[in-house]
């Protein structure tokens, strides 16, 4: 009994041991199934990165950017209701009309042609009192008239006869000669353009920007930009020419300007440096350059001055640091070379021997910091441009088209046909010409003290005229030479002030008002620039700006908020072609582009980079 007792006891102990062995395999068995999962996803984490590393070449960042604007545009100036009317109906071929169409007929000399019924019935006591004048210039024939009651006598149901151009064609047709084009234009620089205001009340556009970098190696690095601007609700890449090289599709802007949703390339380049000095080649980084940094919130965006040059180009660079063997704190020198329009490929006239003198436009110049601390620095720019072509290759919507055939082969057209862009057809734009060159430079003083930061430049301007734009749009505008009308070529000499100071808090929120003054003959090339109105570097007048910047995470994610007021006194800021004029004396000719002369902008802007 005693032996079963122990028999008993030993099954009952080995039972609970059993039970409790068991229990804590499970657990043991859970533990490791647990650490198991930390190291599958520890290793997952660390084969991650490992991949990263060896696999990803380049750094991606960046920066996605809102804005909404308030424009309103004071004091403008255009075409007359009337004149805009006529300019139509001349486009379409409907301004002169045969005399059999309207139910007439054609006594004494000329051409049988009249000007259409209604638009001489809409506008009658104006072209009433412009008929003299019409009549010496010999757009009307002072020897014949469209009898319209079959009289055989003028009187005052009869529509006077449009007289014969140097074509054997009607006055106000499509075709006509060379000798022509200063009666049109005097014509229309003797009416009065229309002055008005316009509003765009709400705009909103948004910028994304992904910037690329990688280093090679200790000497070798490679930078890059692709860049998407549009405005919210448009898919269109062409915009309506309006007089204003923005609003053309162009290799200069095309990424700078506000279209449609495409991801271009904006910067793409390589960077080889030694001990001393770096050279580097490709589309460079020539946009966002000092003192934009100021009111962007960022670090300096591009090497050129932006003063001078705010415009995307291909070329390449050599520069050297001076710090060493000069002894002056921050000195060094950069050579710059580039190109703006390639005449010899894609072209019209690319492989035609009789249009080889296009020549292609390249800028070279120099940068050099004179003096350079963290407290202050001393830089300037010079550039020269050589053979400036009158236009860039691009796309644009011309509201009607000018055509010019040159016959005798003489560099002059001999005829010109006006028609509609009754389709709104995108047109390939193209240089036609050289008309000249350019010398700029510029000096910028920036700097900081305490909570003050600070810049200001002057740069000076020299234009050389030597040739005349073959665009026959441009010649039938009369803007067809370098800051010159009617293939003038005159000199001209300009200059321009950009001024600006900051107040920066310790949390990192900034007040900034900037000024910029431009004179009538300043020119340079800052289409490029992020102004929706227009550069405030190439204006022709007054331009001030006051902004606060609030930081919300830094300078990762921050709300800006401005009001820019443009003041210009003269006419074409940012055109190389025609002569600038007092806005107050232009002429309805002058304004067959919209000029602006007064615009109020409110802008607001949400900025996140990472």
């Amino acid at each position: 009994m005693r032996r079963n007792l122990v028999i008993i006891f030993l099954i009952a102990a080995f039972s609970v041991f059993s039970a409790y062995a068991q229990t804590d395999v499970k657990n043991l068995k859970k533990q490791i199934e647990d650490l198991q999962d930390q190291l599958d996803d520890l290793a997952d984490r660390v084969d991650t990165n490992e991949q990263h590393t060896v696999m990803d070449k380049i750094d991606f960042s960046y920066e996605l950017r809102t804005n909404a604007y308030n424009m309103s545009y004071k004091n403008m100036r255009g075409l007359p209701d009337w004149a805009s009317t006529m300019m139509g109906l001349w486009a379409f071929g409907r301004l002169a009309v045969p005399a059999g169409q309207i139910g007439g007929t054609p006594l004494g000399s000329g051409s049988g042609y009249t000007f259409n019924p209604a638009f001489v019935m809409a506008n009658q006591d104006l072209l009433q009192g412009m008929m003299p004048a019409m009549m010496q210039m010999g757009f009307i024939d002072a020897n014949g008239f469209i009898d319209m009651n079959g009289n055989n006598q003028f009187d005052m149901y009869d529509m006077p006869m449009i007289g014969v151009n140097s074509m054997g064609t009607p006055y106000f047709s499509g075709t006509f000669g060379a000798s022509d084009m200063a009666k049109y234009q005097m014509m229309f620089q003797g009416v009065q353009p229309k002055v008005y205001d316009y509003d765009n009340s709400l705009m909103y556009t948004t910028r994304l920007r992904i910037n690329m970098e990688s280093q090679i190696n200790e000497h070798l690095k490679f930078g890059g930009r692709l860049t998407m601007y549009k405005v919210w609700g448009n898919g269109a890449e062409s915009s309506f020419f309006n007089g204003q090289m923005s609003s053309q599709m162009m290799d200069g802007l095309d990424t700078s300007m506000p279209s449609d949703d495409k991801l271009r390339v904006e910067r793409a380049f390589f960077t080889y440096s030694w001990d001393g000095g770096h050279f580097s080649v490709g589309r460079r980084p020539s946009t966002d350059g000092p003192p934009m940094e100021y009111r962007n919130f960022s670090v300096v965006g591009g090497s050129p001055i932006a003063t001078l040059i705010n415009w995307q180009f291909d070329g390449m660079s050599l520069g050297f640091g001076l710090e060493n063997a000069t002894g002056i704190p921050g000195a060094s020198i950069k050579f710059c070379y580039g190109y703006g329009f390639e005449s010899g490929y894609g072209n019209s006239y690319s492989y035609n021997s009789a249009n080889a003198d296009v020549n292609d436009t390249q800028f070279g110049g120099l940068i050099a910091h004179l003096y350079r601390t963290k407290k202050i620095d001393f830089v300037l720019l010079y550039a020269h441009a050589f053979s400036i072509a009158d236009g860039f290759t691009g796309t644009v919507v011309m509201p009607f088209v000018v055509q010019g055939s040159d016959i005798n082969h003489d560099g002059v057209f001999d005829e010109y046909y006006l028609s509609a862009n009754n389709g709104g057809y995108i047109s390939r734009t193209q240089a036609t010409s050289n008309i000249g060159s350019e010398d700029m430079a510029t000096l910028l003083v920036r700097g900081e003290t305490g909570n003050v930061g600070y810049f200001v430049s002057y740069s000076v301007s020299k234009t050389s005229p030597d040739g005349r734009s073959m665009n026959p749009m441009m010649q039938f505008w009369g803007k067809d030479a370098l800051l010159n009308d009617n293939g003038g070529q005159d000199n001209h000499g300009g200059n321009a002030v950009w001024a600006g100071l900051t107040y920066n808090w310790e949390n990192g929120a900034r007040l900034g008002v900037e000024y910029n003054h431009g004179s009538k003959y300043w020119f340079n090339f800052t289409g490029a620039e992020d102004n929706i109105v227009g550069a405030k570097a190439a204006a022709r007048g007054d331009v001030y700006e006051l902004y606060f910047t609030y930081p919300i995470y830094g300078t990762k994610f921050f709300l800006t908020g401005g009001y820019q007021k443009y003041d210009y006194d003269y006419t074409g800021s940012g055109m190389p072609l025609g002569a600038p004029k007092k806005i107050e004396s232009a002429t309805a000719f002058d304004a067959l582009m919209p000029i602006v002369d007064k615009v109020d902008n409110i802008y607001l802007s949400l900025t996140a980079r990472y």
